[in-house]
């Protein structure tokens, strides 16, 4: 898709609706057509945003439209404009590949030391952008498939219309599921099907989310505890803004 402010507001409203990949590509014409049919098929997407000068990248960028993945040309966009993504909070922890005819060590350290998540020399072959996309889907799923089990007590509100807030123990968390552990004493306000919002305050992060209780089962030899799964019941995008970071930022610690 080329650019244009109607051409945008249709694509994040046509974005809300399901969630395919989204792909931002800064770089000329000849190479986004070059590029864009193997990675259309290789993630399975049509939502590709192509446009071919920092400017329209920038405002991309500032438009709130989360990216799977960033394929930037180093000549055009620059090591400030990859600062600015890695600072952007939706786009963050967005894969950010950078592509350039100067493939010297400096231009990759250079690229690498701003926050690239890889990189390919131009002109690159078929099978070099297949292996980079392999790559970056292999690491997206490891994480969605990431469960994270706290080395220390946290605890989590759940907060419901039907009898407000409960208080539990956090026991791990992924992308779509959360295991809380609360006393006995709330089984009866625990209903399989009630809607919540879900209150985590772990150090920097403080993340709401929309959640459903799915599952319930007795928990402890005597029954002292009650274990709930949560299935997160925000868009796939808004689970990936708050969650992402503190994911792999806590993967290397707990």
């Amino acid at each position: 898709m080329g650019y244009n402010r109607q051409n945008l507001n249709k694509f994040i409203a046509e974005v809300s609706m399901k969630h395919e990949p989204v792909v931002l590509i800064v770089d000329s014409r000849e190479i986004f057509d070059e590029i864009s049919p193997v990675i259309s098929k290789e993630l399975g997407t049509t939502q590709l945003i192509h446009v071919t000068n920092r400017a329209e990248a920038a405002s991309i960028i500032e438009s709130q439209i989360h990216f799977d993945i960033i394929f930037v040309d180093w000549q055009l966009v620059g090591a400030k404009f990859v600062d600015e993504i890695r600072d952007d909070r939706l786009n963050g922890c967005t894969p950010l590949i950078v592509m350039s005819e100067l493939d010297t060590d400096v231009v990759i350290a250079t690229a690498t030391r701003h926050g690239a998540s890889g990189f390919l020399a131009k002109p690159f072959l078929t099978r070099g952008l297949l292996a980079t996309l392999s790559q970056v889907a292999a690491k997206q799923e490891r994480r969605r498939k990431m469960r994270l089990c706290p080395d220390h007590p946290v605890n989590i509100v759940v907060d419901t219309e039907r009898v407000g807030a409960i208080e539990g123990a956090l026991t791990d968390f992924s992308l779509d599921y959360s295991h809380i552990r609360f006393d006995s004493s709330h089984r009866e306000e625990l209903i399989i099907g009630d809607s919540a919002l879900a209150h985590l305050n772990l150090e920097d992060y403080k993340i709401d989310l929309g959640c459903v209780l799915v599952r319930l089962e007795q928990d402890g030899e005597q029954g002292e505890s009650v274990l709930a799964l949560y299935q997160f019941s925000d868009s796939h995008e808004i689970r990936v803004e708050k969650l992402e970071e503190l994911l792999d930022e806590y993967q290397s610690q707990w």
